[in-house]
């Protein structure tokens, strides 16, 4: 992956790292990120990412997904109509998958994801987005 572009943004105070956008490409694929905990008109934070690719483009946030084609079909899906389901909802159902998850591994013996590798992957990612970065405090 190869970082583009990257702008780290800070509104609430200089010590703090509150918006953070991204562009990234790898072989014909370009993809952005644009993450906010405090972004206006959003009531929780948001993370969202756009692929463009040679037939469209592709935009996920955390509340629906989005394919626009070159052709000129466009589907947009949103988050309940994805039959996101669960065996019982507290909180978001991903709480759910990550408490079933870690139960599972504990009885069946087998490592999960994300393991301390993914995470330091992860990690290195956000270091490097970090070294590119133009700051605005």
């Amino acid at each position: 992956m190869e970082i583009d572009s990257a702008s780290i943004e800070s509104i609430v105070d200089e010590s703090t790292e509150d918006v953070a956008n991204v562009n990234v490409s790898k072989y014909n694929l370009k993809g952005k990120f644009a993450i906010s905990w405090c972004a206006e008109n959003y009531r929780m934070p948001s993370f969202g990412f756009a692929i463009v690719g040679n037939k469209g483009t592709m935009k996920v946030d955390d509340y629906s997904l989005d394919i626009n084609l070159n052709n000129g079909k466009n589907f947009r899906w949103f988050k309940h109509d994805l039959v996101d389901s669960v065996n019982f909802l507290l909180g978001d159902p991903e709480y759910y998958r990550e408490d079933e998850a870690f139960i599972k591994s504990i009885i069946s013996g087998e490592k999960i994801e994300p393991s301390f590798k993914t995470a330091s992957i992860t990690d290195y990612i956000i270091d490097q987005i970090k070294k590119e970065a133009k700051i605005y405090k």
